[in-house]
């Protein structure tokens, strides 16, 4: 299986093992991944951090590690990141650290992502199936949109 170059954010705080396995599937399908994690606010959370950024020194993908100098909290968080992640591409996906992808998630997402480009109907696209209008779990938009 060929690995797929697309512009995928994992937002990481303090669950280190579902983490590990979201880690392990990009690592597995991606070329390269972004890694955000906002400021700890705790001694223990700051611990479950430091385990996911040894983890992270032993993988074999690219990796582009963002840790907040201080705490944005969930909302901010996760706005700054899309906003980080649109300055490098037209397009992001963004996953949770406990939002476990299948091996198919990343290549649907990339032909997702090409095929509703230019779809004014399409704001977003998600690798849930679910009745609700909107899905955070595993989903990704364009920088137009």
């Amino acid at each position: 299986m060929s690995k797929v170059d697309l512009n995928v954010t994992v937002l990481a705080y303090s669950r280190y093992d579902s983490f590990k396995k979201v880690i392990h599937q990009c690592e597995k399908n991606l070329t390269k991944v972004t890694v955000c994690m906002d400021a700890p606010n705790s001694d223990e959370i700051t611990d479950q951090q430091n385990k996911i950024t040894e983890l992270i020194k032993t993988l074999d993908i690219e990796v582009n590690l963002i840790k907040r100098g201080s705490n944005l909290g969930l909302v901010r968080s996760v706005l700054t990141s899309i906003d980080e992640a649109l300055q490098r591409d037209d397009h992001f996906v963004l996953l949770e650290d406990d939002c476990l992808p299948s091996d198919s998630f990343f290549s649907y997402m990339s032909k997702s992502l090409t095929q509703y480009k230019h779809d004014t109907n399409v704001s977003s696209v998600c690798g849930t199936i679910t009745r609700c209008p909107f899905n955070p779990w595993g989903w990704g938009s364009w920088s137009e949109k």
